[in-house]
């Protein structure tokens, strides 16, 4: 049985807080599920998120840059 997965595309920079110790923030790479119709979803994750996302649905996170597989 093949794994089932999801297409997250690379969208831009996105801020992220460092924790409950440090009120800082850090800017990471955001990504967004690309649906089959080409639908974009919101809101763009880090790629730690949207494996979790990915996981609780029972599938596996694809990610992809400039249209290719990273």
């Amino acid at each position: 049985m093949k794994t089932q997965h999801k297409r997250y595309d690379y969208r831009g920079r996105i801020e992220r807080g460092c924790g409950k110790d440090r009120p800082d923030f850090k800017w990471t790479e955001g990504y967004s599920e690309t649906l089959p119709d080409g639908t974009v979803s919101f809101p763009w994750l880090t790629k730690s998120e949207a494996r979790k996302e990915a996981s609780a649905d029972g599938k596996r996170a694809v990610f992809y840059r400039s249209g290719k597989p990273e």
